[in-house]
């Protein structure tokens, strides 16, 4: 789980795009980094929206605005969308390495608790599998830190090792690398999405659309960034459509043949054949 938020809507003032929201899962703590972001859009700060109050008067403490980095990336935001706040790095606060070989490690996880299983690798580029949050009890000494390290975002978590024994350095940075958590899967997904945004380029208004079975050019924009807009929020039924447009015979290839970029449309298939492998390989484990 990490933290989770309804954009309420978008707005500009002066230079800065600040992108109003809802926090879904208040019983997470968020903290921000260089390296947050909300859904696929970098983000600077965020800061609580003042005098905001419910029908009954009583203060809003699920209102935040969060201030975007670059605001050429106001339009990669909608109103009604649920997005993901995340960070692609996890800090190691320490970790042990048991007698029956377990690795235990309490990370840092800035944006909220992770679920498992992922995976994650340290500047060396060794790699772990961060298993599963383990539960610990004991004393109140021990039930009063945990709690304190959640307030913090410090969790403990069992790890495996991959192709080596080591455990995870004290205060290293662990770069979260595989699906499970947004950053993998989505920036794969934003990967394809750059591929039909060029395939896009390709239909002009004179294009012949009619072998790739559509009425005109201006139909087949339209579909187009209807599954732009699927793929990056990573919507998996918007690849596997993309996947029939891109087989022979079919819309991307007829439209190449027709228009004249059948050698462009070789090279960008096999640019989506191997993405899309990629995704299949991470979401079956």
């Amino acid at each position: 789980m990490i933290a989770k938020f309804k954009v309420e809507g978008v707005i500009t003032v002066k230079d800065k795009v600040y992108v109003l929201t809802k926090f879904i899962n208040t019983d997470i703590n968020f903290i921000l980094t260089d390296n947050s972001y909300l859904g696929l859009v970098p983000i600077e700060r965020w800061m609580d929206i003042p005098r905001a109050h419910d029908e009954e008067g009583n203060l809003r403490v699920d209102l935040f605005a969060f201030v975007l980095k670059h605001s050429e990336d106001k339009g990669k935001i909608k109103t009604g969308e649920m997005l993901e706040l995340w960070d692609d790095y996890v800090e190691v606060v320490e970790s042990f390495k048991l007698s029956d070989e377990r690795i235990i490690a309490s990370l840092q996880c800035y944006p909220g608790k992770l679920d498992g299983p992922l995976e994650l690798t340290d500047a060396t580029g060794r790699k772990w599998v961060l298993k599963c949050e383990i539960k610990v009890s004991g004393s109140f000494a021990t039930y009063e830190k945990i709690s304190n390290d959640g307030k913090r975002n410090i969790f403990q978590y069992l790890l495996e090792s991959i192709d080596h024994e080591s455990k995870p350095s004290k205060n290293d940075k662990l770069k979260i690398t595989k699906e499970g958590h947004a950053p993998y899967s989505l920036s794969l997904f934003q990967e394809v999405a750059s591929i039909i945004v060029e395939v896009k380029e390709k239909i002009t208004d004179d294009s012949d659309v009619v072998w790739a079975g559509y009425n005109s050019p201006i139909e087949l924009r339209i579909e187009i960034d209807d599954h732009l807009a699927l793929l990056r929020g990573g919507d998996y039924n918007a690849l596997e459509n993309i996947k029939v447009h891109f087989l022979p015979t079919c819309t991307f290839q007829e439209h190449s043949i027709s228009n004249g970029w059948a050698d462009e449309y070789i090279t960008l298939s096999e640019r989506f054949d191997s993405l899309y492998a990629k995704i299949k390989r991470n979401l079956e484990g």
